[in-house]
C-alpha cells in the first residue's frame, strides 16, 4: 500500500545513514559552471580544488552535454576573466588619481600615499601577469589539461537525433507547466536557430535526463555538484534557499531506483571534509562560497601571485569587512591621524563594483611593515612620520 514517502520521496529528507552510504559510492557529476568557475577562482583556489577532485576521480563523470557546454563558453570565460583584470587595474588608478589629488584629501600624508602607491604597483603587478597567463590560455589552456585528465574516459553518450527530440517535446510540456529543471531557461535560445537553439534552451534537461540515465544503468547513487542558482534547480522559503527541489529528488528516485544529493560547490566541500578527511583552507571555502552567489571579490581578482605580501592585505581586508559588516560608506575618522586608506570607488562587494572600501589601520601597519622589511622604505618613512 502506498505511503506518502514512497509516493513523494523527495519531500522528505534523508537520514545520515542514506547520507553516508551515497558519499561512500556514488557517481560524482560535475555540472558545467563548475568547470566554468576554475577560471575564475585563484590560484591558490583552483588547485585546492584541482586536488580534491583527484581523490574522487574514479567516480567523476560528466554529460555529454556539460562537455559541449564547456567547450562553447571556455573562451567567453577566459575573456570575462581579462576583461575583469582590466577593469581592476583602471579602478586602482582611479583610487591613485583620487588620493593624490590633495584639493580632495589634504590630511593624507606623502608617507601614507607613497605607501599606498606602493601597494597599488605591487597589485598592478600581478594584474598585469594573470592577465598575461589568461591570454594565453586561448591557446595553451592548463585548465582544459586538468579537466581532460580529470574526466578521461568519463564522459556520457551523446543523445541519439531522436532521442533529442522526444527531449525537446518533453521539454516544452515541462517548461509550460514549470516542472524543474530549466524552465528559468525558456528564453536561452534567443537568436540561435533550429537544434542549436533548443539544445541550448532544455540543456539543464538534457543535462538531467543524462544523469538519470546514467544512474539507472550503473544502478549507482548521484551526488550532483552544481553552482546554479535558479529556482527551478533550488526550494526557496522567505529568501533562504532550503535545499532541491523535492520534485527533482523525486523523479530521480523513481526513474532511476537510485538516491541523489545535489550540492553547490561550497556545500560539496564542507561534506567533502566531513566525510573523507579532506582539508581545504578557509580563504579557499569562503571563496568558492561567494563565488556561489556572485560576490567574490576573490573571483575578481583571481590569479594575484607574484607578491604573497599584497594578495594577503587585499584580502585582509576584504574579509575583515566581511565579517565585521562594514559595507556602508566610510566615514572619515575625526582626527587626522593620518592611518585610514578608503576605497570609495570600490563601494560594494560584488565582483562588478570589486569591494574593497576600508583599509583598517592594523592592515595598514601590515603594509608598513612589509615595505620597511622589504626594504622598499626606511624607518624615516613611516606612517606615523606627519609632513
Amino acid at each position: 500500500m502506498a505511503n506518502l514517502k514512497n509516493t513523494f520521496p523527495g519531500f522528505f529528507p534523508k537520514s545520515e545513514e542514506t547520507i553516508k552510504g551515497i558519499w561512500e559510492e556514488s557517481i560524482v557529476v560535475l555540472d558545467t559552471n563548475i568547470l566554468f568557475n576554475l577560471y575564475r577562482y585563484s590560484e591558490k583556489t583552483r588547485n585546492e580544488l584541482i586536488e580534491i577532485m583527484e581523490r574522487f576521480q574514479d567516480r567523476l563523470w560528466i554529460p555529454y552535454q556539460v562537455a559541449s557546454e564547456y567547450f562553447n563558453g571556455r573562451l567567453d570565460r577566459i575573456s570575462e576573466q581579462i576583461n575583469s583584470y582590466s577593469s581592476i587595474k583602471k579602478e586602482l588608478a582611479s583610487i591613485e588619481t583620487t588620493f593624490t589629488n590633495h584639493r580632495s584629501h589634504p590630511f593624507i600624508s606623502e608617507n601614507a600615499l607613497r605607501a599606498l602607491k606602493r601597494v597599488i604597483e605591487r597589485v598592478n603587478t600581478e594584474l598585469t601577469t594573470s592577465m598575461d597567463g589568461f591570454e594565453s590560455l586561448g591557446k595553451t589552456d592548463e585548465i582544459l589539461e586538468k579537466i581532460n585528465q580529470l574526466t578521461d574516459g568519463r564522459i556520457g553518450a551523446e543523445f541519439s537525433k531522436e532521442q533529442y527530440e522526444a527531449l525537446f517535446r518533453e521539454g516544452e510540456l515541462r517548461y509550460a507547466d514549470q516542472i524543474p529543471p530549466g524552465y528559468k531557461d525558456a528564453k536561452k535560445a534567443g537568436d540561435k536557430p533550429g537544434f542549436s537553439g533548443k539544445k541550448s534552451k532544455f540543456g539543464d534537461l538534457i543535462i538531467w535526463k543524462s544523469i538519470i540515465s546514467e544512474a539507472k544503468d550503473k544502478q549507482k547513487n548521484v551526488i550532483l555538484v552544481t553552482d546554479d542558482q535558479k529556482e527551478d534547480w533550488w526550494l526557496e522559503y522567505r529568501g533562504k534557499k532550503i535545499g532541491p527541489r523535492a520534485e527533482l529528488l523525486s523523479e530521480f528516485i523513481k526513474e532511476s531506483g537510485q538516491e541523489i544529493l545535489i550540492y553547490e560547490g561550497s556545500q560539496f566541500l564542507h561534506h567533502a571534509t566531513k566525510f573523507f578527511n579532506i582539508t581545504i583552507s578557509k580563504t579557499s571555502l569562503a571563496e568558492v562560497k561567494d563565488q556561489n552567489h556572485g560576490t567574490s571579490f576573490a573571483a575578481s581578482i583571481a590569479g594575484l601571485q607574484a607578491s604573497r605580501a599584497a594578495k594577503s592585505h587585499f584580502m585582509d581586508w576584504f574579509m575583515r569587512m566581511r565579517e565585521d559588516n562594514q559595507l556602508d560608506y566610510f566615514q572619515h575618522a575625526k582626527n587626522t591621524s593620518l592611518k585610514h586608506i578608503y576605497f570609495d570607488n570600490l563601494a560594494k562587494a560584488e565582483i562588478q563594483n570589486h569591494a574593497l572600501k576600508i583599509a583598517y589601520e592594523q592592515h595598514l601597519k601590515g603594509i608598513e611593515r612589509d615595505l620597511l622589511d622589504s626594504g622598499e622604505i626606511d624607518n624615516d618613512e613611516s606612517l606615523d612620520d606627519e609632513n
